[in-house]
């Protein structure tokens, strides 16, 4: 696993801000929608909703945020790839590219599990079992799991900021 030095304070900032939207976003587009598991059976297919550009905008920051780290460049290539093929007019390639970005995200979770206080891999990968009530509360739990291992992650880098800039 490589070392990347530490970020600035803009880019702790951004990722900041990047997480916060990944975290919202799949909690607010269904609110915003609704939940209609016949219209909307996963969170892509609110791309047919006014809230697509919140769904674009999510994915382009948060695939963005993982391009910063060496081992989530993968997961970060097929979340930019799977935006870009929409379930409307590409529905094979997206799944596709939907199931190899979560399961591309168990191998750097696997990586970060010593270094993380909880092994949230486990629970990232047991939520797959929700499939069998619901793709769109599966996607969530998933997304969400993800979103607290990074905070996790970037917590850390808060400390050592805040530490190297107290007097």
């Amino acid at each position: 696993m490589s070392t990347s030095p530490l970020p600035n304070l803009g880019d702790t900032i951004f990722r900041s801000i990047a997480l916060l939207l990944a975290a919202a976003m799949p909690l607010i587009i269904p609110l915003w929608q609704g939940v209609d598991l016949t219209l909307w059976p996963s969170l892509s297919s609110y791309w047919r909703t006014p809230a697509q550009a919140l769904f674009i905008l999510s994915n382009a920051a948060t695939a963005f945020y993982f391009f910063t780290q060496p081992s989530w460049r993968v997961p970060a290539i097929l979340l930019t790839a799977l935006t870009a093929f929409s379930l409307d007019f590409f529905p094979n390639a997206h799944n596709l590219l939907a199931v190899a970005f979560f399961v591309s995200c168990i191998a750097p979770l696997w990586q970060n599990a010593h270094s993380v206080r909880f092994k949230l891999v486990y629970p990232f990968v047991l939520s797959a079992l929700l499939l069998a009530h619901s793709l769109l509360l599966a996607e969530i739990v998933a997304i969400e799991i993800l979103v607290i291992h990074q905070m996790i992650k970037l917590g850390r880098v808060w400390q050592v900021l805040i530490k190297r800039n107290l007097p």
